[in-house]
């Protein structure tokens, strides 16, 4: 083998990876929102489609009457700034507002000032006695599995658009909820 035929060998080695490395670095910037556009994320035997969950949430505030779109002045100026390095930490928060007013709800309609029970079985407690309706403690169950789901799944690319409208419903939600505090 002969010096040309070595080099058209190695040349036709490396060729394929260097052009697709060429390509990768050349069109990062697109293949990045291409793979933040995909929505999915899996951690063990959990997968996490965010773009179906959240469509799912909205589509049940909406039948639920619950206003989703809120002016970015409706809440309050820390949380609007965290979304734009961390919007999960926006569910977190709007999560455990919701959450206080269940456990106040809940304190009222059993008159225990102890919490012994869970969350989900609070929520089915309060459609129960007839403190919330049906369709928003189902609203309000699918919330908290939707915020479980984020919280429990690392880099799940949450919008600045979503994380805003996840705000809405949260806020709209617990503004329910308040009302029928005595």
């Amino acid at each position: 083998m002969n010096w040309m035929e070595f080099t058209e060998k190695i040349v036709g080695h490396v060729s394929w990876p260097i052009a697709i490395f060429s390509t990768a670095v050349l069109f990062r910037s697109e293949i990045r929102g291409f793979v933040r556009r995909i929505r999915t994320a899996k951690y063990k035997d959990m997968e996490l489609n965010l773009g179906h969950e959240i469509q799912s949430v909205k589509q049940e505030a909406e039948d639920a009457g619950i206003t989703i779109y809120y002016p970015d002045a409706a809440f309050p100026p820390d949380t609007v700034s965290s979304i734009e390095s961390e919007p999960e930490w926006a569910i977190i928060k709007s999560w455990q507002e919701i959450e206080s007013v269940l456990t106040t709800l809940y304190r009222q309609a059993t008159g225990s000032e102890e919490k012994r029970e869970s969350i989900p079985e609070i929520i089915n407690i309060l459609a129960q006695k007839g403190m919330i309706q049906r369709d928003l403690a189902d609203l309000v169950a699918k919330i908290r599995e939707v915020r479980n789901k984020i919280v429990h799944v690392s880099d799940s690319e949450l919008t600045r658009g979503e994380a805003l409208e996840w705000l809405g419903i949260s806020k709209s939600v617990k503004d329910r909820l308040e009302q029928r505090l005595v």
